[in-house]
Formats: C-alpha cells, structure tokens, sequence
C-alpha cells in the first residue's frame, strides 16, 4: 500500500483474545486493508514475568522460537525489528499479543480488538482445551499438565477451581489482552482512548459496518471462521456462577459497557 510523503506510517495491530473469534477478525481486516501484508504473531506471555514451571517455560520458548524463526530470528527483539523494516504503511500485525507489546518505534499502531461474552468464551475454552489434550498421542500428553489436564480430566466446575488457583495467569483475560494489565484501573476508558476500532462477537453486523467506514473499504459481517468443530452446551450450575464471579468479574464488566456503547451507536 502506497503511502502520500509525508503521511503519517501506521500498522494494523490485531489483539487477538483467545476464543474470541480471532481468525474471524484477522478475515475482516484483511477485507478492508485489500492488498496489505499480513505479519502474524508467536502467542507471547502477557505478563513474561510470572513464574512459571520448568515445562510451561519450555513450551513457550518452543512456540517463541517457532514464530521468530519465520523471520530469521531467534529473538521477539529481532522479529520487531524485521516486522519495522519489511512492513508497509496500512500493514496488519496480527497475534495473541496484549496492547502494549508491540515494539515498533517510528510506526503510529491502529489496534483492533474484538470481544466475546466472557462466559461463552470460558466455556468454549474449556472445551477447546479439553479436546485439545485428548487428541494428543500419549507422550505428549505426559507434558500437557495443570490446566489442559484439568479441562481433560475433570469437569467445567474443576476447571474454574484451577483457574481461580491460579488467577494471577487466568482471571480476565479479556481485560489482560486489552490494556495489556489484570488491574487497569478502568479498561473501558483506556479502550475507547487507545484502539482505532473494537466490537463483540455477537454483533458483527455493527463490527463490521463500522470498520467499513473507518476503513473506506466493504467489510462483511458474513465472515465467520470457526476452528471448533464440535458444539457444546453447558448449564451452569450455582458453584460456577461464584467461580465466574471470581475469575471473570472484570471481563464482564467491560464487555458489558462495550456492548452498551455499541447500542447508544447504533
């Protein structure tokens, strides 16, 4: 894409929340940045910082690895940098990435994220997860322990007490994704000032009606991409709802008022 001298550069940046009808918006964006590079993204830590066990370090320098490598790299470092230096204005970034992480100094960043009902989302994941695991021949599963055996082996209800055990890598994750932190003070507010467009999954008609004239180009609410092939429904019980309250609370309070703002828009 050409770009008038002087122009200010930008690059699309897709925060991808897990379960959110990621492949879904990455299809969108692309529709409305016709003819544009697409850069796709390792899934990176959102907070690198968090002490992990010895085999969840490993597997994650393992996808990191795996992802850099297509850019001659072996570092996140080095991949920004050859991002910088390949990409064009009007470019889309597209990963499991939170806001803040991409290191693209001398580029003005669009992101574009789009939401899920929280509780769908956890639900969908577990069975995601659950499947994922059960699919895997023996000895991988030998590796796959905590949260992926859990959704294996035990119910939706023992899966939220794994994830409320461990709240510091699972709460929120929504909110995690968007301001790039668990504990922003007000998501909704930073969501509004920092992301060039934003929606929910449940109404891509209005996702994608506003990304079209944001973008100047035909976006279709008709895209959906869905990697699941199984559909699950799940009732949930008393304890379920207390743990959601615990492990999701955030999460839903954003999406809530992300939802309302799409109603007062339309």
């Amino acid at each position: 894409m050409s770009m008038v001298s002087g122009e200010e550069k930008y690059l699309y940046i897709l925060v991808r929340i897990p379960k959110c009808g990621s492949q879904t918006l990455r299809e969108m964006v692309g529709q409305g940045a016709a003819g544009s590079s697409l850069f796709r993204l390792p899934q990176l830590d959102i907070e690198p910082d968090v002490n992990r066990g010895v085999v969840k370090r490993l597997r994650q320098q393992r996808r990191m690895l795996k992802g850099v490598s297509a850019y001659g790299t072996l570092t996140e470092q080095g991949m920004w940098k050859k991002i910088s230096e390949q990409a064009k204005s009007g470019d889309i970034v597209s990963g499991h990435i939170a806001f803040g992480r991409a290191a693209l100094p001398g580029w003005k960043l669009r992101y574009i994220t789009l939401m899920r009902d929280p509780v769908a989302r956890v639900v969908s994941e577990y069975f995601y997860t659950r499947e994922g695991y059960l699919k895997r021949p023996a000895w991988r599963k030998f590796y796959l322990k905590g949260k992926s055996e859990t959704a294996a082996k035990g119910s939706f209800t023992d899966y939220l007490e794994y994830l409320c055990e461990h709240q510091n890598l699972y709460a929120n994750t929504a909110t995690a994704f968007v301001t790039g932190s668990r504990t922003h003070p007000d998501p909704f507010a930073f969501l509004q000032e920092n992301y060039f467009h934003y929606g929910v999954l449940e109404d891509l008609e209005a996702f994608a009606q506003q990304l079209s004239e944001k973008m100047n180009a035909k976006v279709s609410d008709e895209i959906w991409v869905n990697k699941t092939k199984t559909k699950k429904n799940y009732s949930l019980t008393d304890r379920d709802h207390e743990l959601l309250t615990i492990l999701i609370g955030r999460d839903i309070e954003l999406y809530e008022k992300v939802v309302e703002s799409i109603s007062q828009q339309n």
